[in-house]
């Protein structure tokens, strides 16, 4: 599937900022939290990676940046620990 803006009102905002991590989109990353999309939700009931650890784990700097400009907490534990531990 392609990533684009318009299929944010028939996906989980959560799901599409990990694709967005994904294909390195920071555009689209910035659309989706200017619309709601939380940093901290998991994306779908089978799935236990979060948008805050999935962008850690990328070692993703622009998302990184563009996270805390949203007002990430990166000392936010999730599951025990830290999303930079």
């Amino acid at each position: 599937s392609t990533l684009s803006i318009h299929s944010f009102p028939t996906r989980r905002s959560s799901d599409l900022l990990i694709e967005a991590i994904e294909k390195n989109r920071l555009d689209i990353g910035r659309y989706l939290l200017d619309h709601g999309a939380k940093m901290d939700q998991i994306p779908s009931p089978t799935s236990r990676t979060i948008p805050s650890n999935y962008v850690a784990m990328q070692k993703s700097l622009p998302f990184l940046k563009l996270f805390v400009e949203y007002g990430w907490d990166v000392n936010t534990k999730v599951y025990g620990s830290t999303a930079l531990l």
